[in-house]
């Protein structure tokens, strides 16, 4: 989206010299950036959760000349966020991910070792009733699940046998169907329960211990075609919110009376 100020009315009035109209010009351009950027990482507050953090990172101002700024989204998945995403297949990032391994599979077609890649996701799981930012946590275990799970061993993991119902049953994703774009991807259950395998881990910080809960899920060439697929992302368009905060006109009127006043006139 580009902006353009214009106030060369203003500067043909007054009669300024170039220098003074070149400082005016720089100045608002300045502020109006700065605001708009400020109001865009204020959407994104708002309206996001467990992306927001990445996502206001993501957001940089770059200047381009004396009189031109842009502020830049960065990151393939605040891309999505903002300007939405049909659903795609996950396996095809994770597979990218400087974390994969490989596992050496017997291939009885021709004789040879084959290695198959495959990764490893720690989800990290919030105590019921946490306070303050959740973000950071994939879900929240209920407090029935919590009660075990204080009570057991560190790194020992959640059996399928001790997680009490409703939650030792493995969720399904519903089907896809967009006919639009040709989409049609079949419903998918999981093979466990959400909370199945967890475990405690024990931190020491100075005199006093903390403990956190994660889960670990494996996938690879070897996972079913249909796990593993987003939904999709509906588009957010913070940007578009951020430029409904911002009143473009009013800041550029403000800051040049402000640099008019400095400047003596």
């Amino acid at each position: 989206m580009n902006i353009q100020l214009n106030i060369d009315d203003l500067i043909d009035e007054l009669n300024l010299p170039t220098n003074t109209a070149d400082t005016i010009v720089e100045q608002c351009v300045n502020e109006v950036t700065q605001s708009i950027y400020e109001s865009w990482k204020k959407e994104a507050s708002d309206k996001l959760k467990s992306t927001r953090t990445d996502y206001i990172e993501g957001l940089d101002i770059v200047t381009t000349s004396r009189f031109a700024r842009q502020i830049v989204l960065k990151g393939a998945l605040n891309q999505m966020i903002e300007k939405g995403a049909a659903p795609y297949d996950m396996k095809e990032h994770f597979k990218k991910s400087s974390k994969v391994k490989y596992a050496p599979v017997y291939n009885s077609e021709t004789g040879e070792t084959d290695f198959r890649w495959y990764l490893t996701i720690p989800f990290r799981i919030g105590t019921p009733g946490i306070v303050g930012e959740n973000s950071a946590f994939s879900n929240i275990m209920p407090k029935s699940i919590h009660k075990i799970m204080k009570s057991k061993p560190a790194n020992e993991g959640l059996k399928s046998a001790e997680t009490p119902s409703p939650y030792d049953i493995p969720q399904s994703r519903a089907a896809i169907q967009i006919p639009s774009k040709n989409i049609d991807i079949p419903e998918y259950k999981h093979k466990s329960g959400m909370f199945e395998g967890m475990v405690k881990k024990v931190g020491a910080y100075g005199k006093t211990t903390q403990n956190t809960y994660m889960t670990f899920r494996r996938v690879g060439e070897a996972s079913d075609p249909n796990s593993w697929i987003h939904s999709g992302i509906k588009a957010y368009n913070l940007l578009g919110g951020a430029m409904g905060r911002t009143d473009v006109n009013t800041i550029v009127e403000n800051k040049v009376d402000e640099v008019l006043e400095n400047l003596g006139y």
